[in-house]
């Protein structure tokens, strides 16, 4: 064998070698790194034509079907911002481009149940820059960003670090930049906007703001600053670490909890029903019953999470916690009862036809449905609780939990604790949806098709959701260690009430 083979036969098994003790671990992230790269999906660009005949069917399904378009956002105003968006795509735009017009003019009718969602992407809340997504999650409290968990080996971000800039923007310039696109509120709710773009942030700010493989961080501990520079996540690191929390946090969907003989938690964290799930009704029933066999004078519910389920629900709750006939809903306005004139790109639920023949006109020419049982005058149920009631509540209670604590503050049913809610005092836009496919982006725009007035005091809190009277909110570090302000803060308030009622009484 000749010198110069001789030689290559050696580097080449040098290599070898340099490779099999090389960490594995090291190897791994060599390889992970290709695989993660080709799953990032190119993000296309649309003609002119394609986007203004998107936003032609975008524009004409809203206006057709969105009962509360001009709820919070005057007519004037949203022509203007429709046809600045128009006239903005005469030129080509990526798809990511396209979707940021679309969502701002969707969080612009401030209706929480108006979902615009891309079509073939991994996940809503992060649909592009899967490969650069900030690498810590965040927790904001009192307007200012505190870190929970890192994504990434190598964020170096200690938890309950105050967050100050990304990339030399300060943090209240970065929020400013990204709030215009978080549409889970509505009115002028702000809690949940707040809770959700925490949640959410390293998928907004890549979708929205600007995604970097390496993100320089400057955060806070105590009075000392630092700033670091950490590699961005990926997908499956946010994932894996928002499911660990995720299942850290799960509590029972329904339960009842005796915190002593005169004290009882009623935990409803969802309204939706699941096969997994006992029957609502009889849970109710059952929890009701043991209540009323108890010597409890004091009743907690906590709706915290709960964001989502059966709109009746609330009502039953309602009617096991008064002695007296009651409405829960006032009225329920849709837009027409006529056909679609866009359903070549949607489809509307199975019964809408016969749906359509049982409206009724309203003077203005609008219609509405008078066949809810929300909307007839419920009884109270058997064994319903005439004791002191507290409700605890947040930015991510919504739908018939919303409805709920609407009507208990409005009828002077309970003491309200914890964040404004994300559903509206007076009432949402929900129960049946219409929804739409535009044919060139593939976008998914959903569109709730009800008005929804609850039967509580009008004068009230105008735009907003239901406001608490203790207003209390967990810090970033109450939070990682499991301690829960709001049930503490709830009980040191009942005891601090009963200590009075003891004391006049001694008198």
């Amino acid at each position: 064998m000749s010198f110069k083979y001789s030689r290559v036969l050696c580097l080449l098994i040098a290599a070898s070698l340099l490779f099999l003790t090389w960490p594995v671990a090291a190897q791994s992230k060599l390889f992970s790194g290709f695989k993660n790269k080709s799953k990032v999906k190119a993000i296309p660009t649309f003609k002119p034509e394609q986007l203004r005949a998107d936003f032609a069917i975008f524009h004409k399904a809203l206006q057709e079907a969105h009962p509360g378009l001009y709820r919070y956002t005057s007519k004037p105003t949203f022509k203007t911002r429709f046809d600045s968006v128009y006239f903005s795509l005469s030129r080509p735009h990526t798809e990511q481009d396209f979707y940021k017009s679309l969502k701002y003019l969707v969080t612009n009718i401030r209706c929480a149940n108006t979902i615009l969602k891309t079509a073939n992407r991994t996940e809503p809340e992060f649909p592009y820059h899967t490969d650069q997504l900030f690498p810590v999650q965040l927790y904001f409290n009192n307007g200012k960003a505190y870190a929970l968990n890192s994504f990434t080996d190598s964020a170096a971000v200690p938890a309950n670090a105050e967050i100050v800039a990304i990339n030399g923007r300060k943090m209240n310039y970065q929020v400013s930049d990204l709030m215009p696109y978080v549409s889970f509120a509505d009115g002028q709710v702000t809690s949940s906007k707040y809770r959700e773009l925490g949640d959410n942030f390293s998928g907004y700010i890549a979708t929205f703001g600007e995604a970097k493989p390496v993100y320089e961080i400057t955060f806070r501990t105590g009075d000392n600053f630092r700033t670091v520079r950490a590699n961005a996540a990926k997908l499956e690191q946010v994932r894996k670490v928002k499911l660990k929390d995720e299942a850290f946090k799960k509590l029972p969907a329904w339960s009842l909890e005796f915190q002593d003989k005169k004290i009882a938690v009623l935990t409803l964290a969802t309204f939706q029903p699941d096969k997994s799930l006992p029957d609502f009704e009889e849970f109710l029933e059952t929890a009701f019953a043991k209540i009323k066999n108890s010597e409890v004078k004091t009743l907690i519910i906590d709706l915290r999470d709960n964001k989502e389920g059966n709109d009746k629900y609330g009502a039953l709750l309602y009617a096991y916690l008064t002695d007296k006939p009651f409405r829960f809903y006032r009225q329920i306005n849709t837009n027409t009862n006529r056909r679609f004139t866009f359903l070549k790109y949607g489809h509307v639920p199975l019964n809408f036809f016969f749906y359509r023949r049982l409206l009724k006109m309203n003077p203005d020419s609008t219609f509405r449905y008078t066949y809810h049982s929300n909307l007839k005058e419920q009884k109270p149920q058997l064994n319903a609780f005439a004791g002191n009631l507290y409700i605890l509540q947040s930015g991510r209670t919504f739908g018939s939990a919303a409805e709920f604590a609407a009507v208990a503050h409005s009828r002077k049913r309970a003491t309200i604790i914890g964040q404004e809610t994300a559903g509206a005092y007076r009432g949402s836009n929900g129960g049946k949806y219409v929804q739409v496919k535009l044919p060139n982006s593939k976008f998914e725009l959903s569109i709730p098709l009800w008005a929804i007035s609850l039967d509580v005091d009008e004068k009230q809190n105008l735009n907003r959701g239901v406001l608490p009277q203790y207003p209390a909110s967990p810090t970033s570090e109450q939070i990682l260690s499991g301690y829960d302000r709001e049930i503490e803060f709830t009980l040191e308030l009942i005891r601090r009430k009963n200590e009075v009622l003891e004391n006049k009484v001694g008198e």
